[in-house]
């Protein structure tokens, strides 16, 4: 059984197994939720130049990038910013739940979006 914690930490601070992000189908907000994600992350994240990942309801990513210490990234696909419900995000939850439980975490953080992004776009 995967143990699912609601704590305010980021990407940098998490110390669950893994770790997910919901990430934003909009170009800009997509490339912006990206940028953060690399600049912790480091150059494990890749380029996404093409579209296996593109922040679509239903996607996911997983990455082990060597400032998480052999734990999980789960990118999860949270649509379009326009379209966000809140059975929306339950949805993107269960995904990334049900990615960590895949991987045998016994612990996930599943981190809030950025309400600047939000909000802002």
């Amino acid at each position: 059984m995967i143990q699912l914690r609601a704590e305010r930490t980021s990407l940098d601070r998490t110390r669950a197994d893994a770790a997910a992000m919901l990430i934003f189908e909009e170009l800009s907000l997509f490339h912006k939720q990206i940028a953060r994600v690399r600049s912790i992350a480091g150059a494990a994240v890749p380029s996404f130049d093409d579209a296996f990942f593109s922040g679509k309801q239903g996607q996911s990513l997983v990455l082990y990038p060597p400032a998480m210490k052999g734990r999980a990234l789960i990118l999860v696909g949270a649509g379009k910013r326009e379209k966000l419900t809140a059975e929306h995000l339950r949805r993107s939850a269960a995904s990334a739940a049900k990615q960590a439980s895949t991987l045998r975490a016994k612990t996930l953080d599943i981190l809030e979006p950025d309400v600047e992004s939000i909000v802002e776009g």
